[in-house]
């Protein structure tokens, strides 16, 4: 038997399952593994509807379903909507303000996409039954021509029948909506950027349970990702000759097997220095980054090998500590995410951008000075292209799926019921303050 982590109504509680076939886990996933007629397969569209399930338009030139007319010249933008598991136990869970707010936004976009025949892309995570059915205030409005998914990869373009539904659209730009901002819909938005769409993410109608999202709004917006509203999205949907030109930016994506650690000026005298008013939180997501490190392999990188982790911390990594001017030597670590203490840390992390994929985990970074004054220091770094994460994204990168199966280390799934007993789940751990 193994351990596994589900949330049922938000709250992370264990579960004892056989260890065969599909089986579920924390994150943006919270359910049992999809049975066999829940496959992901999208329904058949209507009839009267073309490959990208817009209404066909008449042979002598009539207006289409956009608001175009048909002509010989190339196909210009066209629209489609992509709705990520608004399902009932992330509603529950989730700590967005204004809830019932963005539970009318979607309606609304739901409505839009019936009215204007938008191609629509709606998926569940695990399972559509009980807990994890589509809220139920939405379900009489699911547009007619919806096709539906069923998913463990928390990148809905993990699964094949999604991604090759989308690709073959003919559709230009994508609009993004549902839940988790910070782990599902994040990487489903890079995902889509990295087939190349434009992807503009709808954000009133984005929520999680997490109230610290600002680092995956901006990691979106740092791979092209534009930010729109329901009224803009009305729009597009009338009048697709408007839809905005992305820029083509940078995607960077986890690479669970090619990741490295690096602490940060992380010692007893920095520690002792800080003065950080979130000590709390941060250094229960330092305690879990060390923890899954170990669990998962992670090369960790540290200034001072001789002198070790700062006490409170030794007891969360057994493993073989690494100084950080091994780095360049560690040809399998293509990325870095730099946690710890600020100390120096534009230095730092600016000596690694021009060879890695670099990441700074800002809830497990305790500041030395004022809060504002660590933003200030990132800042220009993230126009650079420093990529922020939290822990909480940083897992779910990782783990990838609600699947072990689809985990990218079979050796992580051994030590799964070892590591289950001594980790808590990203939910579980100090809350953040909302941004």
């Amino acid at each position: 038997m193994e351990q596994t982590r589900i949330r049922a109504s938000g709250v992370i509680v264990g579960l004892a399952i056989a260890f065969a076939g599909s089986l579920p886990f924390a994150g943006c996933a919270n359910g049992v593994g999809s049975s066999s007629e829940d496959s992901g397969i999208g329904t058949d569209m209507d009839a009267g509807e073309d490959a990208s399930g817009d209404a066909d338009s008449d042979a002598d030139g009539d207006t289409d379903a956009d608001g175009d007319t048909d002509s010989d010249t190339e196909p210009g933008p066209s629209l489609g909507i992509v709705v990520i598991d608004v399902q009932e136990s992330f509603v529950a869970g989730s700590a967005t303000p204004d809830m019932s707010g963005i539970i009318d936004r979607i309606k609304s976009t739901f409505l839009l996409a019936e009215n204007h025949k938008v191609p629509f892309f709606i998926t569940f995570e695990s399972s559509k039954q009980g807990d994890h059915s589509l809220h139920a205030p939405l379900q009489a409005v699911l547009p007619s021509n919806a096709q539906e998914f069923i998913k463990t990869t928390f990148d809905a373009t993990g699964l094949p029948s999604f991604h090759d539904a989308v690709q073959q659209s003919g559709l230009s730009h994508l609009v993004v909506l549902g839940s988790e901002t910070d782990v599902c819909v994040l990487q489903t938005v890079l995902g889509l950027r990295k087939m190349g769409f434009t992807v503009l993410l709808q954000k009133d109608a984005v929520f999680t349970s997490e109230p610290h999202t600002s680092p995956a709004i901006r990691r979106m917006e740092q791979a092209g990702a534009m930010l729109v509203q329901l009224t803009d999205v009305d729009n597009y949907a009338a009048k697709s000759n408007e839809l905005p030109q992305g820029d083509d930016l940078t995607v960077r994506i986890v690479k669970p097997l090619h990741m490295g650690v690096v602490l940060n000026d992380f010692t007893d005298a920095a520690l002792a220095g800080s003065a950080d008013p979130l000590t709390t939180q941060k250094s229960a997501r330092l305690r879990e980054l060390l923890l899954v490190s170990e669990w998962f392999g992670l090369p960790v990188y540290v200034a001072d090998v001789g002198a070790g982790l700062p006490a409170a911390f030794q007891q969360y990594f057994q493993g073989q500590l690494r100084p950080v001017s091994q780095i360049g030597e560690d040809s399998f670590v293509e990325q870095l995410v730099f946690a710890g203490t600020d100390g120096g840390i534009a230095g730092s992390i600016s000596a690694w951008m021009d060879s890695h994929d670099v990441f700074v985990m800002e809830d497990a970074l305790l500041a030395l000075g004022t809060q504002a004054a660590q933003t200030q220091m990132l800042e220009p770094l993230y126009d650079q292209g420093l990529v922020p994460i939290t822990y909480k994204s940083f897992y779910y990168d990782m783990i990838k799926s609600v699947d072990l199966a689809q985990w990218p280390s079979q050796d992580w799934v051994q030590k799964y019921d070892e590591y289950y007993a001594i980790t808590q789940a990203p939910e579980d751990l100090p809350s953040m303050p909302a941004d």
